[in-house]
């Protein structure tokens, strides 16, 4: 249902860009680590809601592995790993940009 992932899109879309910030960020300064994980543990929070209203296969296929590359992104960030945390996050069949190209069109997309 288009209205189930355009709801989805538009809940995921700011901790998605604050993840993005912080993961760029964490690659030069290490305090960023935190917001690292605290973005990343927002977007969890979202992902655990179950995608069974969202009747796209992009995006069914990236929540299916969201909680894992999140997990490497959080115990990353723990370890203060910058090239751990830019790995998953830049996984080019796992990670954000998977969600990113499931919520192309989508506002704020």
């Amino acid at each position: 249902m288009a209205d189930a992932l355009a709801e989805r899109c538009t809940m995921l879309g700011g901790p998605v860009i604050g993840l993005m910030q912080a993961v760029m960020g964490s690659q030069v300064n290490p305090i960023r680590f935190v917001e690292v994980i605290e973005r990343a543990r927002e977007i969890q929070r979202i992902v655990a809601q179950g995608a069974d209203d969202v009747q796209d296969a992009a995006y069914t296929r990236w929540a299916a592995t969201a909680p894992t590359v999140l997990d490497e992104i959080v115990d990353g960030a723990e370890h203060r790993d910058r090239e751990r945390v830019w790995a998953a996050f830049s996984d080019p069949e796992r990670g954000l940009n998977a969600l990113a190209a499931a919520c192309a069109g989508q506002p704020g997309w």
